[in-house]
């Protein structure tokens, strides 16, 4: 679980259970139409996140999970829509001090201006400042 998925066992049950439980909308569909099961859409979207090169390439995914290029897709952008709207309970900003005391680490450690986290050593580019916290 952790080398392809990035989380422990208990983490990927208890996310899989809050996407199930709190946001039915995004995954379960009132009219027809098939959709890839939300057990298997939330470990493409976690190994695709948790890698970076070939290795997380769409074509390279869906051959691993055995689906289809567009099923990635889907399933990428259908659990990450999810848990950005986990993001008001459950992901906390440091206060402004610590991220200025962060900042200036990251600026002086590794060079990046105005990075207050890392996960892993990959960079996420936004093309916007959150509107909440920028």
């Amino acid at each position: 679980m952790r080398g392809y998925f990035r989380v422990e066992r208990a983490t990927f049950a208890a996310v899989l259970l809050a996407l199930r439980r709190d946001t039915r909308s995004v995954f379960f569909r009132s009219c027809g139409g098939a959709q890839v099961d939300l057990q298997l859409q939330l470990p493409i979207t976690l190994y695709r996140l948790g890698h970076y090169g070939n290795a997380c390439s769409i074509e390279a995914v869906a051959d691993l999970f055995g689906v289809s290029v567009c099923a990635v897709v889907k399933s990428s952008c259908g659990v990450v829509k999810a848990l950005v709207s986990f993001a008001p309970v459950h992901i906390w900003w440091p206060i402004a001090q610590r991220s200025a005391h962060l900042s200036s680490y990251a600026a002086s450690k590794f060079e990046f201006q105005g990075c207050i986290g890392a996960t892993d050593g990959t960079t996420f580019p936004l093309a916007y400042q959150s509107a909440i916290h920028p």
